[in-house]
């Protein structure tokens, strides 16, 4: 476990453990801080960071970038210690193992009396594990990014008291249920981010780019579809060349910001691309460049054009900054599997929300749901024809079945007959009548 501590504890004074998974997270967790510090001046506790949960298991370069661009945002906050749990809690852990992690993450904090508990709002493994470790902890989680709440209950999970939103948006009403949400002032996100970049750009994090006078600019964010195994590379190149050239004009300048999480060099094939056919390409992937936000990126370079692809910057820049960026559509995804093509598809509509959302919420304070009515009812007659079509697959095997085994089976004359009742709950069981002589 890599631990970086920041200061000795010696009081025991009230903790509050705040959870992030990548910079992104870092920069919505802090938003939440401030809001908290703003609004809560009677409470002083000792913060604890904690990262895990990067999504980058089997690629140590990935991780150490992502980790290290979250740990330089997060150095704007006084912290009393940061704990990197990636080595001690996989992305994916079973359920039986989480009682045993939850022991060892409570005794890595044995000193603190943990009151608070900040979490993304998903609940992965990492974030499991500390509510099992301090169930008598208060729980808050905020928005995953700038403000998307989609968190998975079950009947496991805990519901979370307060939910923090930097961008009033949430999936489905599903997931609020009795959690207070407050959303946060606009305002204090966007300082927020302009002191980030002005801090990263002092410490010679953000390094200088050449900006031809005259000519057009234009930044293209990618994603890792391949490295999620939802399309092949050739697939995912193909898409974003596509999109690009839409944007693009002869003698333009492009700028290519390769995702975080990337490890399959998309961003180095997609400049690759242009520069054969004779544009100026730089890639936006120098140190920690590549892994930090567009929304502090975008603070720092003037861009006159933004293909954000299926990014959820989407939103936000047009939210925090005014900015309409370009996203695909359903027409550029080609020769897709069909489980891709179904992933995709859900990416597509959720970017098309958020952008139809935040021009909604430019009129009023008020939390926008993604999911409409026409979503919930398409999603409950999916879910009626899936069940409508096992139930008839299921009892046209029943009569397969009964029909194969109808005839007098040895000398007491047994037959076998399929009950497709019991073969809806998954159990196919053999009953024998006696039949009559």
């Amino acid at each position: 476990m890599m631990v970086t501590p920041l200061a000795v504890p010696s009081t025991t004074r009230p903790s509050r453990i705040v959870v992030v998974q990548g910079p992104t997270q870092m920069l919505a967790a802090l938003a939440v801080l401030h809001h908290l510090k703003s609004t809560i001046r009677d409470v002083k506790l000792r913060d604890v960071l904690v990262l895990g949960g990067m999504y980058v298991d089997g690629s140590a370069r990935a991780l150490s970038r992502i980790t290290g661009a979250t740990r330089a945002i997060a150095g704007s906050w006084c912290w009393d210690q940061i704990y990197d749990l990636s080595d001690m809690i996989p992305t994916e852990v079973e359920p039986n193992d989480l009682d045993r992690l939850a022991a060892q993450v409570r005794s890595v904090f044995y000193s603190y009396q943990c009151d608070q508990l900040l979490l993304v709002r998903n609940y992965q493994a990492v974030n499991e594990c500390l509510i099992r470790a301090f169930p008598n902890a208060k729980l808050s989680v905020y928005g995953d990014g700038f403000g998307e709440l989609d968190s998975k209950r079950g009947a496991r999970y805990r519901a979370p008291e307060d939910a923090y939103l930097t961008m009033p948006v949430v999936s489905r009403r599903a997931t609020v249920g009795t959690t207070r949400v407050h959303i946060l002032d606009k305002e204090v996100t966007t300082r927020l981010i302009d002191e980030t970049a002005l801090r990263l750009v002092r410490d010679g994090l953000i390094p200088e780019l050449p900006f031809p006078n005259g000519r057009r600019t234009v930044l293209a964010l990618l994603s890792y579809f391949a490295d999620l195994g939802w399309m092949t590379l050739a697939d995912e190149i193909q898409m974003y060349c596509a999109m690009i050239h839409q944007e693009i004009e002869p003698g333009s300048v492009l700028y290519v910001k390769p995702h975080p999480r990337e490890t399959l060099g998309q961003h180095q094939l997609v400049a690759d691309h242009f520069r054969a056919r004779g544009y100026d390409v730089f890639e936006l992937s120098m140190g920690l460049q590549g892994a930090l936000p567009v929304e502090v990126l975008i603070r720092v370079y003037r861009f006159d054009a933004v293909c954000a692809t299926f990014s959820a910057s989407a939103g936000t820049l047009k939210y925090f900054f005014g900015i309409t960026p370009r996203v695909a559509s359903l027409e550029l995804l080609t020769q897709v599997s069909p489980r891709g093509r179904r992933v995709v598809r859900n990416i597509y509509r959720y970017v098309s929300q958020v952008q139809r959302c935040v021009e909604a919420i430019e009129e009023s304070p008020r939390v926008v749901f993604l999911e409409t009515w026409r979503d919930r009812l398409g999603n409950r007659l999916a879910n009626a024809k899936a069940a409508l079509r096992v139930r008839t697959r299921l009892r046209t095997i029943g009569f397969l079945l009964t029909r194969l085994f109808r005839r007098p089976m040895g000398e007491n004359g047994y037959r076998t007959r399929l009950l497709c009742s019991q073969a809806g709950e998954g159990k196919i069981r053999r009953v024998l009548d006696q039949r009559e002589r």
